[in-house]
């Protein structure tokens, strides 16, 4: 709908409606006072409305759901039923099935890029329709998380400020209606991830969780001394790059400082690799392996040009990684 009037003879207002929301657009071609000289075309202006849309926000959505089913989409319908105004970013789909471990390392790696007051939805749920709590966590560096209590939180908040205040999701007004026991992703976590990212307090909620509470996350973290760094596999990226948990900098204060090319052993399930530490992959010949920084600053096993994994010959996800300077 629209409606046009005129306020002299060169200027015109033009009133819009549109979805329930209503403008005005205004031109004008007459010239600036005191100017001798006819602007040409017209001078344009907008007034869009005068409150604000009550929701709005950010939701950063993490998942194991894959792209060749409707789960992701219906999450995301979920949350613009909830809020219409939410904005929401497809971190990543293709965390392998079930993996709490995977899941909860990309999520750590992901949180930091993202402004402040982002609500990430995370659902790696093995556990869904068992008495594991559904939870929203915010840490203390002001982003929110939700998702399940298995420890796929963990990681993110344990890296970034701790745990400010956790509560189990108990409240009924923010069910999406019927709660089915397999899928906690789209009646649970969505719309409570979309109310909060629209500025729901966290704690409407539910009741509080304790922080020493939480399940912890499946691996315990890197541990250094003797001149050895111990750590884990955490992820093993699409080019087949085994990445660990070990920073960098934890790695030169064990191992007495690390330059390019000196020579690195490493061990998996049994399998030693003495390796050349490098600082990006043409440092190398093609084919050639070494032990590299991820982009996060971990260490990672890498082929310049192919893939760890397949050197390996086996899937080392939870494996301990163990790093020292020298075969013993």
């Amino acid at each position: 709908m629209c409606a046009w009037s005129g306020t002299g003879p060169e200027t015109i207002i033009l009133t819009l409606c549109w979805g329930g929301v209503w403008a005005r657009v205004w031109g004008s071609t007459c010239a600036p006072r005191g100017s001798t000289g006819r602007r040409e075309g017209l001078e344009l202006g907008f007034t869009g409305p005068s409150d604000r849309p009550r929701f709005g926000g950010l939701v950063a959505f993490l998942s194991d759901f894959g792209e060749s089913s409707p789960y992701v989409g219906v999450c995301k319908g979920v949350m613009l039923r909830r809020n219409p105004w939410v904005k929401v970013v497809d971190l990543c789909h293709s965390v392998r099935p079930f993996s709490v471990i995977e899941g909860g390392w990309l999520l750590r790696l992901s949180v930091p890029y993202f402004p402040q007051g982002t609500v990430f939805l995370a659902v790696v749920d093995p556990g869904v329709g068992s008495s594991r709590r559904p939870l929203a966590v915010r840490a203390r560096s002001g982003f929110t998380l939700v998702g399940p209590d298995n420890g796929l939180l963990l990681p993110a908040l344990s890296a970034f400020g701790g745990v400010e205040e956790a509560r189990e999701i108990a409240n009924p007004s923010l069910v999406e209606g019927y709660v089915s026991r397999t899928f906690h992703g789209r009646d649970l976590f969505a719309p409570v991830a979309a109310a909060l990212a629209g500025g729901l307090p966290l704690v409407e909620v539910g009741p509080p969780v304790e922080a020493d509470a939480l399940a912890p996350y499946p691996l315990s973290g890197p541990v250094s001394g003797d001149g050895v760094v111990e750590g884990h596999v955490v992820w093993v990226d699409r080019f087949g790059n085994v990445c660990t948990d070990v920073e960098v900098f934890r790695a030169q204060e064990a191992l007495g400082g690390l330059v390019v090319g000196d020579e690195v052993w490493v061990e998996l399930r049994g399998l030693r690799f003495g390796l050349p530490f490098l600082e990006f992959f043409a440092q190398a010949q093609p084919g050639t392996s070494m032990v590299i920084p991820d982009s996060w600053g971990f260490l990672s096993l890498a082929v310049n040009g192919g893939s760890f994994l397949d050197v390996l010959g086996f899937d080392p996800l939870g494996e301990k990684a163990i790093f020292w300077r020298r075969c013993s």
